[in-house]
């Protein structure tokens, strides 16, 4: 059973603002799944419980069959992924909350 870690706090002393120190932290996860279908209960409650902003997955084992609505039912996060094509196995997968800005950049 996957549990959430205590998200780090700004030193209080810090004389920024409240709200500007919520800018100084994302609270990330990286899961090595060996399937995240297979681990797909593991997957969700980090989506749902855990508050990250941004979940990285390696090994996620996926497929074309295997839809982002599998992964995230309540599109709470912006889905990026490359699964691996010829073989069975590999494949990254990125969850970013949703109000997180992002994009995709391509290696030429």
């Amino acid at each position: 059973m996957m549990t959430c870690k205590k998200r780090l706090t700004v030193n209080s002393s810090c004389s920024m603002s409240k709200c500007d120190q919520s800018l100084l932290y994302l609270n990330c996860l990286l899961f090595n799944a060996r399937s995240v279908v297979a681990n797909l209960s593991e997957f969700q409650y980090a989506l749902h419980n855990c508050n990250y902003d941004i979940i990285l997955v390696t090994e996620t084992w996926l497929t074309t069959v295997d839809t982002n609505g599998l992964l995230d039912p309540g599109g709470k996060y912006v889905i990026v992924r490359q699964d691996r094509r010829c073989t069975v196995g590999g494949g990254v997968c990125v969850a970013v909350r949703r109000g997180l800005t992002c994009s995709l950049q391509r290696c030429v």
